[in-house]
C-alpha cells in the first residue's frame, strides 16, 4: 500500500460475505483511512481507481496473516 499516492482517493470495497446478497461496504477515501480501516478488518476487500482504470482484490486467508492479490486485466496498478 505504500506505494499508492496519498493525496489521491481511492474506493475501497470491503467484502462482508461470499454470497453476492451479502452486504459490502463502499468507501471513497484516502490511503491513510482506509488503512485504519483495514487495520479493525478481517475481510476481504477491493481497492478500485477512482476512474475505474484499474482494480486490486485482496483476499484474506482465515486464521493467517497471508494476503492474495488479484488485479483486474493486464493493467499497470500502482503495486505493479
Amino acid at each position: 500500500m505504500e506505494k499508492l499516492d496519498k493525496d489521491r482517493n481511492y474506493w475501497i470495497v470491503i467484502v462482508l460475505g461470499e454470497n453476492p446478497s451479502d452486504k459490502h461496504y463502499i468507501y471513497d477515501s484516502k490511503v491513510n483511512p482506509i488503512l485504519d480501516l483495514l487495520s479493525i478488518s478481517t475481510n476481504d476487500f477491493y481497492l478500485v481507481d477512482k476512474r475505474y482504470d484499474w482494480f486490486l482484490y485482496f483476499h484474506r486467508t482465515p486464521h493467517s496473516d497471508e494476503v492474495s492479490i488479484y488485479k483486474s486485466k493486464s493493467t499497470i496498478t500502482p503495486l505493479g
